[in-house]
């Protein structure tokens, strides 16, 4: 508590209270965290460039090859992107919140696309524009005033706003997608049927479902048992043993409920 820096409590920790043989252990899980992260957003992000937009796109009938080719080139373009955002940073701080902001923009039509036929890939490539431009504008620009959790909270807002106002325009400018793409979607995912309903109507076969209050009852108990289980986790470290074991006693509980409801569902989806 009370660091100028407070990402360099972990070397801190280390340092204090880690014996000698276990440092190097430590050392080694950052780098394999860093790395694996690393990772995981280069191929994330190169997948998205080429094969989700590029392939799809611009250049759908080209060879294995130049898809491998491009991927690679996509990698590094990433590498030096992210090079130059690290650069700007100011603290790890701000970096989660600019990952907060674009990702509060984009959030509502990643969970939309499952419940409403009418969104297509156009609405989300639209939607990660926006959130990103609008975020980086807002964090160059800084508009806001008032204390950096307020200007934070602001900026979010103004990005989902933003974003949403642009993929719901970008949405009803597009065609839908193929309606063979949509019914395949359908009978194999069986999403709720209220927002599929003139897709629905072209699968009489299909039962419909009718799960958003449950999928809503799911969501807030996975929410409550991951953070649950990160906060109760660090009240215990810290020596704040009732909260602590009261937040770790929430999380066991939604663990529970959670496990009961997905169980559930496994009996009802089999077939009678």
């Amino acid at each position: 508590p009370n660091l100028a820096a407070p990402e360099r409590g972990y070397m801190m920790v280390v340092t204090d209270h880690v014996p000698p043989a276990l440092r190097g252990i430590v050392i080694a899980g950052f780098l394999a965290a860093f790395m694996s992260t690393v990772a995981t957003q280069l191929n994330w992000g190169a997948s998205y460039l080429i094969a989700d937009f590029y392939r799809r796109f611009l250049r759908r009938h080209a060879s294995e090859r130049h898809y491998v080719v491009a991927s690679r080139l996509a990698t590094v373009l990433l590498v030096f992107a992210s090079a130059v955002v690290a650069w700007l940073l100011n603290s790890i701080q701000s970096g989660w919140q600019f990952v907060l902001e674009v990702g509060a923009g984009t959030g509502a039509v990643y969970l939309l696309r499952w419940y409403w036929w009418r969104i297509n890939a156009w609405s989300e490539i639209s939607a990660m524009a926006a959130a990103l431009c609008s975020a980086l504008y807002l964090n160059f620009a800084s508009p806001f005033s008032g204390s950096a959790p307020v200007a934070f909270a602001k900026t979010s807002l103004t990005t989902v706003l933003v974003t949403t106002a642009v993929w719901v325009f970008v949405t009803f400018s597009t065609a839908p997608e193929p309606r063979d793409v949509l019914l395949a979607f359908y009978r194999k995912v069986r999403p709720d049927a209220r927002g599929w309903q003139p897709i629905a109507a072209l699968a009489p076969e299909v039962p419909a479902t009718r799960d958003l209050g449950a999928n809503l009852v799911s969501w807030v108990l996975g929410c409550l048992l991951v953070y649950g289980v990160l906060l109760g986790a660090g009240k215990v470290i810290f020596g704040e043993m009732l909260p602590g074991v009261a937040l770790l006693a929430v999380a066991a509980l939604s663990a529970v409920l959670l496990f009961r409801d997905l169980k559930r569902r496994g009996r009802e989806a089999l077939p009678s």
